[in-house]
């Protein structure tokens, strides 16, 4: 159940009780994630390559992450 304050804003920390051990760095856990994943694969079977910018270097070290796990193709 999500906390929240007197004031009726959520607590900080709220999302913790919805990530149970290492769920994060599944990756079917993220649309957005298996999408990139996908774009990149589609990208690299045809031989184009792509740059990826994030805001954020944690979102760039999971991507890092499931890319190390992956085979590498055309190699």
């Amino acid at each position: 159940m999500q906390k929240k304050d007197h004031t009726g804003f959520f607590l900080k920390g709220w999302w913790k009780d919805l990530l149970h051990g290492k769920i994060y760095k599944e990756l079917d856990q993220s649309g957005k994630m298996v999408l990139l994943i996908e774009i990149l694969t589609m990208s690299s079977d045809v031989g184009d390559k792509l740059l990826v910018f994030s805001q954020s270097i944690p979102t760039l070290d999971l991507i890092e992450r499931f890319l190390s796990t992956m085979p590498l193709l055309g190699k």
